[in-house]
């Protein structure tokens, strides 16, 4: 390098650098000339500088040496911190005591940046490529440049990347006022492509104006939140991040115009608006929430809030018609969801299982199954920020239209449900909605208290068969007509218990083919009240209370034969029946029964053939426990008699308390020669039951095949003792293997 330096007439000096090469931390300037030359003029001084290239980081810090800037300008340029190259920089100063009088100034610029100044509200950018020539009243800046980085704190909340910057300043300045302002302008970016125009002002110490107007296109939805206003709530922000993912804005427009100072201009003293149309997006209200997809909807950022208008969308299967997503302000950031939907019922069902909204209720929803079609009208209300101090609240109305609502395990099937339900998050409500129940037509209610279980009501006149056979088929069948129902379904969706079912009808018009005590005429009226408690983890157990005669429990298997019993207890006029541990036991208190009669009954037209053989009981009973005023047992009516009994494996255990007979009978299930009736016997009284039977001798050829044994034996007014008999039954009556009884004079074989 050849240094010159030379005074100058007059006064001052000028110094030469030929070749320059500059070293400064590992960083080397690019080899050029440089000249200064600095010279009083007038009252003043008048400094010229030239140089073939300057790298600004390293000339920044000279602003801190001497007295010839005022001490708040030279603050101001080390917070600035410019960095980048000056090329064949042609600079003139002239300076008055401490102020410059005079500036002209031109060069090339490349990689040019600077610190954004938080009192001036200025950004601050680096990457810039371009030309400049100014003086001290004004100037032009032309930017052609690659890629740029726009940090602006006071407006965005993240730093702006381009690809591309195009664009002419000019500026204009006088003692107390400046401004800048642009020729149209493009910004290009990764994701967004941007045209426009931008002028900043200051008059005296007020804060500067700005005016931006922007217009972009073919942009990514995903990265929106590279362009947040730095007034957005932290939490936010964070929001719509998670909220907004894919699709494409179309065409959108950002107005940022007002001092400064004011913005975000809640005070109406400016306008900060960005409005852009978007497609194919797709929107989360919260992380583990269901999506809501293939949206078209037009955004709006106006000012110190956020307004989306939505005109199409899918969530699952429904079509979202209209809706709006709206925060009024950021600093309270309140997300306000108004829509419009039609689709299937079962979409809100599984959205709300999904979602905050039910999911502590997603077992219950779960037990309902729908079909068909509705309309929704919806608003929620969802509290972003814990400050707001409120709750997710929700509020809507479901316009059903030919729904289906099917509860499997209660065996309820609803068809062709028309009309409205009103529900808010912790309450629902419908009134006289029309339907279709077995065929028949119904009147549905539903309610739900305050954070309480949905009741669902409904009545209709129905098939008396029809409606038992889910659950009874083998009473069902007896029935015959029609009688007024209720119908209550209780979703367990705040308690947590089982889902309940109530059935209840007077049965005025329907005809119980059964025998005594639970026949009865079309004309009488006897309640009938069916409960069924389902779900929870366990099979479904059914209670039905029949007039004040019967009183059951059963834990009811539906399969695909129709279902069948696991445990039950039928009890008669003795209280409420108790489930029993395992089998299905009969027991209470009957004024009569008939056995033949009811073993017809309960065998069905398939068992038929033998419903009047001996032994032929129900299958599915496994125990009786029973005190009956009157029983006809192979054609002997018996009196005042204590039954209880157990099926085991091979054949019924019967132990009998009556006045005639007591001990245990064995009854085999099988009545064949082979396997006879044994009875062990602590007492016979032959008379008694012969007196009782009216002197009608039985036939032999109907008796089963016998094995007895009694302590004590009456007879013909004779009292005997240890009687042994052992029969088989042939086609003409009894053959009698053994015979024994005893007396006091001896004993007879």
């Amino acid at each position: 390098t050849r240094f010159l330096w030379e005074a100058l007439d007059g006064g001052g000096w000028r110094t030469r650098a030929a070749g320059l090469e500059v070293v400064r931390d590992e960083h080397e300037w690019p080899v050029g000339d440089l000249s200064v030359e600095l010279r009083p003029r007038g009252d003043g001084r008048l400094l010229r500088l030239s140089a073939d290239t300057l790298r600004l980081e390293d000339l920044a810090p000279l602003a801190r040496i001497g007295e010839h800037l005022a001490p708040a300008l030279r603050e101001r340029l080390v917070r600035l911190a410019p960095q980048g190259n000056l090329r064949d920089l042609r600079v003139d100063v002239e300076w008055r005591g401490r102020d410059v009088a005079w500036l002209r100034a031109d060069g090339i610029f490349h990689d040019l940046g600077f610190q954004p100044l938080e009192e001036l509200r200025t950004p601050g950018v680096s990457g810039l490529d371009g030309e400049f020539a100014f003086t001290g009243d004004g100037g032009e800046v032309a930017l052609a440049t690659g890629r740029v980085t726009v940090d602006y704190p006071t407006a965005l909340a993240n730093p702006v990347e381009l690809q591309r910057v195009l664009a002419t300043a000019h500026w204009q300045r006088d003692e107390s006022n400046w401004q800048v302002q642009t020729d149209r302008m493009q910004l290009d970016g990764e994701d967004l492509e941007v045209t426009g125009t931008f002028a900043l002002q200051r008059e005296g110490d007020a804060a500067p104006v700005i005016d931006l107007n922007l217009q972009f296109a073919n942009g990514d939805v995903a990265r929106a939140s590279r362009y947040y206003p730095s007034t957005m709530h932290e939490k936010l922000r964070g929001w719509l991040e998670m909220a907004l993912k894919g699709g494409r804005i179309e065409q959108g427009e950002l107005v940022l115009a007002g001092p400064l100072d004011r913005f975000p201009f809640r005070d109406g003293s400016g306008r900060f608006e960005t409005r852009f149309d978007v497609s194919d997006a797709t929107l989360r209200y919260r992380e583990d929430w269901p999506e809501l997809t293939q949206m078209r909807a037009a955004v709006r950022f106006d000012g110190p809030g956020m307004d989306i208008e939505v005109s199409d969308g899918r969530l699952f299967d429904t079509r979202l018609e209209s809706g709006r997503v709206r925060i009024a302000d950021f600093r309270r950031p309140l997300l306000e969801v108004r829509a419009k939907a039609r689709g299937p019922l079962a979409d809100g069902l599984r959205y709300m299982a999904e979602s905050d909204i039910a999911r502590r209720q997603a077992e219950a929803i779960a037990l309902v199954n729908t079909s068909g079609p509705a309309r929704l009208d919806l608003s929620l209300d969802i509290p972003l920020a814990r400050k707001l101090n409120r709750e997710l609240e929700l509020e809507g109305i479901v316009a059903l239209d030919g729904v289906t609502v099917d509860v499997p395990s209660a065996a309820v099937t609803l068809r062709d449900l028309t009309g409205p339900l009103r529900f808010t998050r912790h309450t629902l409500e419908a009134r006289g909605i029309a339907g279709r129940f077995h065929d028949a037509a119904i009147r549905v209610d539903a309610t739900r208290p305050v954070k309480g279980d949905i009741l669902i009501s409904g009545t209709g006149t129905f098939e008396a068969r029809t409606m038992l056979a889910p659950y009874a088929p083998t009473i069902a069948r007896h029935l015959q007509g029609q009688s007024a129902w209720l119908v209550h379904l209780n979703l367990p969706v705040a308690s947590g218990g089982p889902t309940e079912l109530n059935l209840a009808s007077g049965l005025e018009g329907v005809a119980v083919a059964l025998p005594v005590p639970l026949g009865k005429a079309e004309s009488e009226a006897r309640s009938l009240n069916v409960r069924g408690e389902l779900g929870g983890g366990t099979a479904p157990v059914f209670r039905v209370a029949y007039g004040n005669v019967l009183s059951s429990v059963f834990a009811f298997t539906r399969d695909d034969d129709g279902g069948r019993i696991d445990r039950a207890e039928v009890r008669f006029n003795e209280g409420d029946a108790v489930l029993p541990e395992s089998g299905v036991r009969l027991a209470g208190r009957l004024a009569s029964i008939d056995l033949g009669q009811w073993r017809d009954a309960l065998a069905g037209p398939e068992g038929a053939d033998k419903a009047g053989e001996a032994g032929a009981t129900p299958a599915w009973l496994s125990s009786i426990d029973l005190r009956i005023d009157h029983l006809d047992l192979f054609g002997r009516p018996l009196d005042d008699l204590r039954l209880s009994a157990d099926r085991e494996a091979d054949a019924w255990r019967v132990l009998v308390n009556a006045s005639p007979i007591s001990g245990l009978i064995t009854v085999p299930h099988a009545d064949n020669a082979a396997q006879p009736l044994e009875l062990e016997l602590e007492h016979l009284d032959l008379d008694m039951l012969q007196r009782a039977g009216e002197g009608e001798p039985s036939d032999p050829r109907e008796l089963p095949s016998l094995r007895v044994s009694s302590g004590v034996l009456v007879f013909r007014g004779q009292r005997y003792r240890d009687l042994r008999l052992e029969t088989s039954r042939q086609a003409t009556g009894q053959q009698i293997h053994v015979f024994q009884v005893g007396q006091r004079h001896g004993n007879l074989r």
